[in-house]
This record gives C-alpha cells, sequence and structure tokens, in this order.
C-alpha cells in the first residue's frame, strides 16, 4: 500500500475520530490492525540466507607480499540481518609455491524477498612491495554458489587494466616506467568490478587466481524457486 493512500485512511480516522463517530473509528482501528498483521506475517514469510566460510588463499600473484578486499554485493530485495558485508585480510608473504595464504572468514546473513540480485564477491587483491607501496594485483569476482548441504570451493579468476597506445615509444616507456616506479593503471569505479557495463571498452590482462571456501544455507527459499542441492 502506498503512503498517500496510509496517509487519506489515517486522516479520515482523525476526522471520524474528532466528529464522534465511534463506529467508523472502531472499523478504521480494525483495518489498521489488520493491515500491520499482514506486514508482520509478510516480515515472518521472508527467506533466509547464511553464507560462511573464509576467503582461503590466492596463487599467480608473481610472489609478492599481497592481501585482499572483498565486497558482498547484493540487489535491493536483500537485507543484511547480521556480520559484514566488506573486509581486508592481512598482508601475507608468497610460499615456496607462489600462493598466498589468508584463511580471512566470512559470515553473514541475509533475508530476501526475490532472488533478484543474488549475492557477487567482488575481490581486490593488492600487492605491497618492501617500501610499503601498494600496487594492484587484480580485480574479480564471481557469484555466490547456490545452497548445499556441503562446502563449495569458489575459484575467482583476476584481471587488471593494463596501458595501451598505437604509439610503440609510448608503450615502451610507460612499460618501462611502470617496472622501476610501479603505479600501474587502476579503476576509478570499482563498481565496474561486478557490474561489467563498461568492461567491453577496457584493456586487461589476465592475473592471479583467487580461492574461497563456502558454505550456504537457505531457510525458506524454496518457494522463490530455488531448489536446494
Amino acid at each position: 500500500m502506498s503512503l498517500f493512500c496510509l496517509l487519506f485512511l489515517f486522516l479520515l480516522y482523525t476526522y471520524f475520530a474528532a466528529m464522534g463517530f465511534l463506529l467508523g473509528s472502531f472499523f478504521l482501528s480494525l483495518f489498521f490492525f489488520f493491515v500491520a498483521l499482514g506486514t508482520f506475517a509478510v516480515v515472518l514469510e521472508m527467506a533466509e540466507l547464511h553464507i560462511i566460510g573464509d576467503l582461503t588463499f590466492g596463487e599467480g600473484f608473481d610472489g609478492k607480499k599481497c592481501f585482499c578486499m572483498f565486497e558482498i554485493v547484493t540487489g535491493d530485495c536483500w537485507d543484511v540481518v547480521e556480520g559484514r558485508t566488506t573486509g581486508c585480510t592481512h598482508i601475507m608473504e608468497s610460499g615456496a609455491d607462489n600462493s598466498v595464504s589468508w584463511c580471512f572468514p566470512i559470515d553473514v546473513h541475509f533475508t530476501l524477498n526475490a532472488v533478484e540480485g543474488w549475492p557477487k564477491i567482488s575481490l581486490q587483491v593488492w600487492a605491497v612491495d618492501r617500501y610499503g607501496r601498494k600496487e594492484l594485483a587484480g580485480y574479480g569476482v564471481a557469484f555466490v554458489p547456490p545452497p548445499c548441504d556441503k562446502e563449495q570451493e569458489v575459484r575467482v579468476e583476476t584481471w587488471r587494466p593494463c596501458f595501451w597506445s598505437p604509439n610503440p615509444f609510448v608503450r615502451l616507456y610507460t612499460s618501462l616506467r611502470e617496472a622501476v616506479i610501479g603505479g600501474g593503471p587502476v579503476l576509478c569505479d570499482t563498481a565496474m568490478i561486478h557490474t561489467n557495463d563498461e568492461r567491453f571498452k577496457l584493456r586487461t590482462i589476465s592475473s592471479g587466481t583467487v580461492y574461497l571456501q563456502l558454505s550456504v544455507l537457505s531457510r525458506g527459499i524454496e518457494k522463490l524457486g530455488i531448489r536446494c542441492a
């Protein structure tokens, strides 16, 4: 029901009360009671989704010290009940197998009334040199897997923007500058990581891979058309 309809009914109720028409006031009170009861019932019937796990490790980031920032992005039909949808791991150094172990916990509880805007995990991996300077190692995004009765592995392939010019001397100069000074191109709007609306305009190169271990649990989601495995 729209806000204007509720405002009109409230004014009508006030008018009846002021004029002493107790019977009209009584019926309007019953109407508001049933509207509130219906709203409460709808809230009780909302489905729930729990995402529990960790951002486990990354590999293929050139043996550098790295940390990873994440964000769980959802649509307008989703609400966070408990937990954090953003986070940042600690800085870890690559091991002998060229992997970076983070094991950063993820624990979020959502309510939803439609599956539109299913959660995505947006990632930013940053490398840190011995002087404390950071540079982009990769962006990545992946959908949260559907509910299942066992833990699932999510593999996120990352990429990063690269500079390109039709002039070979400009490309050579830029490559040398990035190798010596660092500071490659980054996104001005990080929403492009998970929206993909403007990705076709970018020149990118592949980077490393990030692995997550997630347990996705649901309650009452079957009525929205999702069948749990």
